[in-house]
């Protein structure tokens, strides 16, 4: 079973807003990498939302970040249109993959990189937005992910 099957199988826990894909994860182990993933896209829906509005050219930049295989399109679809409901919960997620990529800055300052470019996607800097990343941000810190400094 593929990660992208395994996280297609996450999704309906994620629209009911469960947490538990992060309770027990190992670096090495596929639940890290699940983990990893549904947190990737989560955040990468919840930063669509952050300003009120999930535009194409948001949706498009996710895209053009986070590449998806072609055939497992439909499984990353299922969870980012679950997560992009609202932003709410997005601050679990930071936590977690804080947690995920503790010890790897740069995987961290990637990931942010991304969502600020899928925030910038529509051509302004919601406030939200930059309350959303700033969010991400401390929580790695506190985590010992750090990306300043």
């Amino acid at each position: 079973m593929s990660i992208w099957a395994k996280l297609a199988d996450t999704a309906a826990d994620l629209a009911a807003g469960a947490r538990h894909v992060f309770d027990h994860h190992h670096n090495n182990a596929p639940e890290h990498q699940v983990a990893f993933t549904v947190g990737v896209i989560a955040l990468g829906a919840k930063m669509a939302k952050a300003d009120g509005v999930v535009t194409m050219d948001e949706v498009n930049a996710f895209k053009e970040v986070f590449k998806v295989p072609e055939g497992e399109v439909g499984n990353v679809s299922r969870i980012f249109n679950a997560a992009k409901k609202d932003a709410v919960g997005y601050e679990a997620y930071a936590t977690q993959l804080a947690s995920l990529l503790k010890g790897n800055r740069k995987l961290l300052e990637d990931v942010l990189e991304g969502l600020f470019h899928i925030a910038m996607a529509d051509g302004v800097f919601h406030p939200n937005e930059e309350k959303f990343l700033a969010e991400v941000a401390i929580r790695a810190e506190q985590r010992g992910a750090a990306v300043v400094g």
